[in-house]
């Protein structure tokens, strides 16, 4: 599949706004269908997975504290049932401690700076996998 950049949308994000279901509003709210999202800045709690291939969940971890967003990567994408989908990893780091994997929920503090890059085309999480998850459908 190929696409080019539409558009690209800088965002902010406030304290106490959750960041999976935030970007995936502000998407909604754009017209992105389809995109590519950064970002960097802080959150006071997160909670972060990272895939076992062989039962097809998250290990999932909960950081508490605050947390540099040292990396924040990811893509917009459109599910089956039409709700936006923003599939996100991120790279968490405090004094010692570093955490990465699969975002699957965050708490903003004190800032989130997102970068929403609209592509001119949608993207579909449409390709079933036989590890339980849908794939984007490329």
């Amino acid at each position: 599949m190929r696409a080019e950049v539409r558009e690209v949308h800088v965002i902010r994000l406030d304290p106490g706004e959750e960041v999976l279901s935030t970007i995936a509003k502000r998407a909604k709210e754009l017209g992105v269908n389809g995109g590519a999202v950064f970002a960097i800045g802080g959150v006071s709690k997160a909670r972060v997975g990272v895939f076992d291939l062989e039962k097809g969940v998250y290990r999932e971890r909960v950081v508490e504290g605050f947390h540099e967003v040292a990396s924040l990567i990811g893509n917009i994408s459109i599910k089956e049932d039409g709700t936006v989908f923003p599939h996100i990893h991120v790279v968490l780091a405090s004094e010692g401690q570093v955490v990465a994997g699969h975002l699957l929920e965050a708490t903003v503090e004190p800032t989130l700076e997102v970068f929403l890059l609209a592509l001119d085309r949608e993207l579909k999480r449409a390709l079933k996998t036989p590890y339980g998850f849908t794939a984007l459908d490329v």
